[in-house]
């Protein structure tokens, strides 16, 4: 038993089975005659408008050129996107700067008026401590005291920042 299995060859047969095609088969003509699935393979690309059956060897080369012609097409819209992409990302960090720059810019203000006032309050402050200098001569002057740039209000309020 064991000589008549090693003899068994199963390679001697190499010849290749011949494609089946369905849609060649006259057999299943009264199957494809349906609509929808004439539509169907019409969608698939089986078959032409008026019902022939398309050939796939004959129609690789129109087939590689749509496909080619579709990852160009796919390829360039990716590009047009990574582009418009960019440009935005430009954009918003154009208008980030901006934002920065004028919030620095009104800080930088704040500090300069805040120095400004604390000058004129100290300049003020220092007027009002330092007795005036006996007047040589008289003149008739209708202010009785040292003169400040500061409003009344704002005398007021520099007496009381002193208190601390």
């Amino acid at each position: 038993m064991k000589r008549r299995e090693k003899s068994f060859d199963t390679n001697t047969h190499n010849q290749k089975l011949p494609e089946y095609n369905a849609l060649a088969d006259h057999n299943l003509r009264h199957f494809f005659e349906n609509r929808k699935l004439q539509h169907h393979l019409y969608d698939v690309g089986m078959i032409d408008k008026a019902g022939r059956v398309i050939d796939p060897d004959k129609h690789k080369g129109k087939l590689a050129i749509l496909q080619q012609e579709f990852k160009h097409a796919e390829k360039a819209e990716l590009l047009r996107q990574r582009e418009e992409d960019e440009i935005r990302r430009r954009v918003q960090l154009r208008r980030h700067a901006a934002l920065n720059e004028a919030r620095k810019e009104e800080k930088i203000k704040k500090i300069k008026d805040d120095r400004m006032l604390t000058k004129q309050i100290v300049a003020a402050a220092k007027e009002y401590a330092t007795p005036p200098p006996p007047s040589s001569s008289k003149s008739t002057s209708s202010s009785s005291g040292p003169q400040s740039c500061l409003s009344s209000g704002e005398r007021s309020s520099s007496a009381s920042d002193n208190n601390f």
